[in-house]
């Protein structure tokens, strides 16, 4: 037709690739009560298109030129290999039962809004994008798998009442745009990418798997994650360079992971963290860490620009670094730093460690500019704890054993105070330069050691 089409029947069926229907201007309407079958080509040049029917096979093309696109199916629609596209405008998808895109292309080329609402919609390797517009995604369930869904400007809204699934698919805003995916279950990203150039990102489901994945903001923007369950991100990376990162979530599993902002806070509420050869770092801000169990057991990295709080309601075990450039506060059930290269540091501020039970040091606990406060249950100190230039104070409820050990200060008084004994054989306890040395406690055993101080008072009360 010339000017506009309108046809309505019980069936439909375009059976081969050269069976066509078009109107060249005008909008179009398609009301087909059961079945509709398309091999070849819906063309309607101008106008706005409303296509209904019982259910809808599309593995030909469906091309709208400059109208909107209404699809309003009472079961299922197949678009697998099929073109369900218009050249601008908004495309409105609607199923009452699954969407299937496989190798298949539902949107906008260029300006208009996408929105699908359906049961499951199974996307893999199939392209769901719009130029300058919005996406909105309602459904029982995504599966995105090696498949994109994508703007280039604009917001992308994924709520899914089941799982979402972009296994190693692509989700996301090229230039400018929010996103944000919400499932009824799990999120898996494993080697996906949920990511904006400028946005921000916000996740909500049961447990998310990021595994090899990437979630982000490529220039800036608030990374903001809500699991019920876990967070799993081994070797994964959740990163933006300008921006901060809110997780609450379960149990994080960041082996090999990144969690990283350039110029922004992180901040963990949640149960266990198992950060063996992981990254948690803002590099210019503040992190703050809620959490049960602390597992590091080789190499990872805990680092604030800023300060550093750490609250863990159960064990710490570091075999890699803790730093924070402005102070650090640290709450555990019992802490272990298990070999020397393990760390606790604050290069500008105070750092105070408070361990309920015990505390074992093989590593370095250090402080450069700002008073170091230890209290714990019991201490086993077998390389260095010490400071700068500033008080070192240890408050131990139980025993301190220094054996070969080193609780120093360079230029200030030293404090240490045990309810049990303090056994500093083959050990050294004081302040290299000047300040005064106080040591009290029960038995205090010095075979082979040394107390002192370079300028200053000694001190020593025990009970032998």
């Amino acid at each position: 037709a010339r000017q506009g089409l309108s046809l309505v029947a019980n069936n439909l069926s375009l059976n081969n690739k050269d069976a066509s229907i078009s109107s060249l201007n005008g909008d179009g309407t398609l009301a087909i009560a059961n079945s509709l079958l398309n091999a070849g080509s819906l063309s309607f040049i101008r106008g706005r298109l409303t296509l209904s029917a019982g259910s809808f096979k599309n593995h030909g093309n469906l091309i709208n030129g400059e109208g909107e696109l209404h699809v309003d199916i009472n079961g299922d629609l197949d678009n697998q290999n099929g073109s369900l596209v218009t050249n601008a405008h908004d495309a409105v998808i609607q199923a009452k039962g699954d969407i299937d895109n496989t190798n298949g292309q539902i949107g906008v080329k260029t300006d208009g809004n996408v929105q699908i609402t359906g049961q499951k919609l199974t996307n893999k390797q199939g392209l769901i994008r719009t130029t300058n517009g919005d996406i909105l995604l309602d459904v029982a369930g995504l599966d995105n798998g090696s498949a994109s869904i994508l703007t280039d400007n604009g917001t992308v809204n994924v709520h899914s009442r089941g799982d979402i699934d972009n296994t190693g698919g692509q989700i996301g805003i090229k230039t400018s745009g929010n996103l944000t995916l919400n499932a009824g279950g799990d999120i898996r990203n494993n080697q996906g990418q949920l990511v904006t150039s400028a946005g921000n990102i916000e996740l909500s489901g049961n447990t998310l798997d990021n595994t090899n994945g990437q979630v982000g903001s490529l220039k800036n923007g608030n990374l903001t994650l809500v699991s019920k369950n876990d967070f799993i991100n081994k070797n994964g990376k959740f990163i933006t360079p300008a921006g901060n990162i809110q997780i609450t979530s379960g149990n994080l599993n960041n082996q090999n992971g990144n969690l990283i902002t350039s110029s922004g806070d992180i901040v963990f509420h949640g149960g266990d963290i198992e950060n063996s050869n992981g990254v948690i770092q803002a590099s210019s801000g503040v992190v703050e860490l809620g959490m049960g169990n602390y597992t590091d057991t080789e190499k990872g990295l805990v680092y604030a620009g800023k300060s550093l709080q750490v609250n863990a309601g159960g064990n710490m075990e570091v075999s890699g670094n803790i730093q924070a450039r402005q102070g650090l506060s640290l709450v555990a059930n019992n802490l272990s730093l298990n070999n020397k290269d393990a760390s606790i540091s604050s290069l500008n501020g105070d750092g105070t460690l408070a361990i309920v039970n015990g505390l074992l040091n093989a590593g370095n606990i250090f402080v450069s500019q700002g008073v170091l406060t230890i209290k714990a249950g019991s201490m086993d100190n077998r390389n260095q704890i010490n400071t700068n230039s500033d008080k070192l104070m240890l408050d131990i409820q139980g025993d301190i054993l220094n054996h070969s050990g080193s609780i120093l200060t360079k230029n200030n008084d030293i404090s240490l105070t045990a309810k049990g004994k303090i056994d500093n054989s083959s050990g050294q306890i004081g302040s290299l330069n000047k300040g005064d040395v106080t040591v009290h406690g029960g038995d205090i055993n010095n075979q082979s050691g040394l107390i002192r101080t370079g300028q200053g008072n000694v001190s020593l009360t025990g009970s032998s």
